[in-house]
């Protein structure tokens, strides 16, 4: 590619017309070197501590280290928990880590598999552009700045794998769409498998998706069905089991329900999705995100009337009216539901890479390289910030997490643990003290009131007897002291992060010590677990 060299792109598919394959992949030396850099800076964050410090990351390590551990008489794991060995969503990149962690440290495991899902994403984005909107792929560059998102930094990663399957499953499926050979749809099943143990709502949006395309190009309900039966049918066998198991789910609070209002779902469209563990950070990245809009004003302005796509043809295509149903729906789904945070944000990247692909869809001739660096310069500059401000904060988020764990060496092996957490510090939108005293079973085994199998059918472990609170009751600062204290003598440890008076009182008044302390953690031993 040259300034000189501008050239027609061939029609794109999308209007019915079935795309000839994928353009080959030739990167010039300035496109490796840009994708390099902003691939680089979306390891760094991953890499730059020993462990990554994400708000839920032990959280959903916990059960995979049970698994895995199960019968290892070093832990007793099998003495509270069970295995779940049901085919449960939201599991697949906890397979992941603990298939790699039968090789390698379990942190470095978690790691490695972050960094496969932080080349997958872009890779998954680039296939589907060139199926969607072949030989546009400069419209892959901003994507890259949809990976450290908020949902990253929370622990949500098998979420995150499920956007790379969903793209991937689309790029696959479309240029295959109107012959699929056996060996197709056995592959289409897998893929679609695959997003379901990743995230069980974003495989009904790809089944949906795929539904959507059909239906426009047929114009017949009951054929986009049956074909899109055929290739994720097996899946939702999967699915109506998983729901049918959920009915008597004790977890679930069906009235646990928020919409919000019109403003504020559109002011977290712009800022939300983005922001993780820096404001600033997140107002870069979305700012050099929302470059290729401009970006792509002026391509188009460069460009005859009767070489560039109408925008009123364009909107009429499926990938179009599909970005604008996710629009819609998102300010109409509620924003929490059965007590799960931020559920319609979850649309969010899939409306950001469709906006890609219909602005690269606007273009009709590869643009000149001097016309390139206008778009790569921005969206380079705002990665390579926002990723040094982001490194920052995960050098203090696990200095914070340090500081939990830093009493681990004096817990005994397989303790009953009970977490009181008075401060909980935030790091922009994320609190990785918050699930911190799973670390210590990950280390020492043991037990505590308040991890994953909690939500039982969400996790491959689940505690021994229900409610948990029956065997391991949790504390509340608005108790009575007496309240309070029958609920202290039950664990022989309570870690505490923060400090109040009354709390110190009704510890004191159980018979514990406080043993440990680094910067605003406290760990606190009963005595006669002390003389034992």
């Amino acid at each position: 590619m040259n300034e000189q060299s501008e050239m027609p792109i061939p029609s794109s598919p999308g209007d019915g017309t079935a795309p000839q394959g994928l353009a080959p992949l030739t990167w010039s030396w300035a496109e490796g070197l840009v994708a390099s850099l902003l691939m680089l800076c979306n390891l760094a964050p991953i890499w730059i501590t020993d462990r990554f410090p994400s708000q839920n990351g032990p959280w959903f390590l916990l059960p995979t280290q049970m698994f895995r551990e199960y019968h290892n008489p070093a832990f007793n794991y099998a003495e509270n928990f069970v295995r779940n060995w049901r085919p449960i969503p939201h599991m697949l990149h906890d397979a992941l880590v603990g298939i790699f962690a039968s090789q390698i440290p379990l942190f470095t495991a978690e790691r490695i598999v972050l960094t496969l899902q932080a080349f997958l994403f872009p890779w998954c984005v680039w296939r589907f552009l060139e199926v969607m909107a072949p030989g546009r792929r400069w419209m892959v560059y901003p994507a890259f700045l949809l990976f450290l998102s908020y949902p990253f930094f929370r622990g949500y990663h098998d979420y995150t794998l499920s956007l790379s399957l969903y793209f991937l499953t689309l790029s696959y499926w479309y240029p295959r769409r109107h012959s699929l050979t056996p060996g197709a749809v056995a592959i289409l099943m897998v893929l679609s498998l695959l997003t379901y143990f990743a995230h069980l709502v974003v495989f009904g949006l790809l089944a949906g998706t795929i539904g959507w395309f059909l239906l426009f190009e047929t114009g017949n309900f009951i054929r986009a069905l049956r074909t899109t039966l055929l290739i994720t049918g097996p899946t939702w066998l999967f699915t109506i089991e998983y729901l049918l198991a959920n009915r008597q789910a004790t977890w679930i609070d069906r009235s646990d329900t928020l919409f919000r209002p019109f403003y504020e779902n559109l002011r977290s469209m712009v800022v939300e999705y983005f922001y993780s563990v820096s404001p600033l950070a997140a107002g870069l990245s979305a700012a050099a995100f929302a470059c290729a809009i401009p970006w792509t004003l002026w391509q188009r302005r460069q460009q005859s009337a009767g070489e560039r796509p109408a925008w009123s043809t364009l909107f009429k295509l499926p990938l179009a009216t599909l970005m604008l149903f996710f629009f819609v729906f998102y300010f109409i789904a509620p924003y929490k539901i059965i007590g799960w945070h931020k559920a319609n944000t979850r649309l969010l990247p899939l409306i950001y890479v469709l906006l890609l692909t219909l602005l690269a869809r606007s273009i009709s001739r590869t643009p000149s390289r001097r016309a390139l660096w206008f778009l790569w310069t921005p969206v380079v500059a705002g990665a390579v910030c926002s990723s040094v401000l982001m490194c920052r904060q995960v050098v203090a988020m696990h200095a914070a997490v340090d500081d939990f764990v830093s009493g681990m060496h004096l817990v005994g092996r397989n303790p009953t643990l009970l977490r009181i957490l008075v401060d909980n510090p935030a790091f922009g939108g994320i609190r990785p003290v918050t699930r911190a005293h799973d670390y210590y079973h990950l280390e020492l085994g043991g037990v505590n009131p308040g991890s994953l199998p909690a939500l039982s059918t969400l996790s491959v472990m689940q505690y021994r007897e229900y409610p948990v609170e029956k065997n391991y009751p949790k504390y509340e600062g608005e108790m009575t002291d007496a309240e309070a204290q029958a609920i202290l003598t039950r664990y022989p440890y309570v870690l505490v992060f923060g400090q109040e008076p009354v709390l110190d009182a009704r510890l004191e008044a159980a018979g514990f010590d406080e043993i440990h302390s680094r910067g605003l953690f406290h760990l606190f031993r009963r005595r006669d677990v002390a003389a034992e």
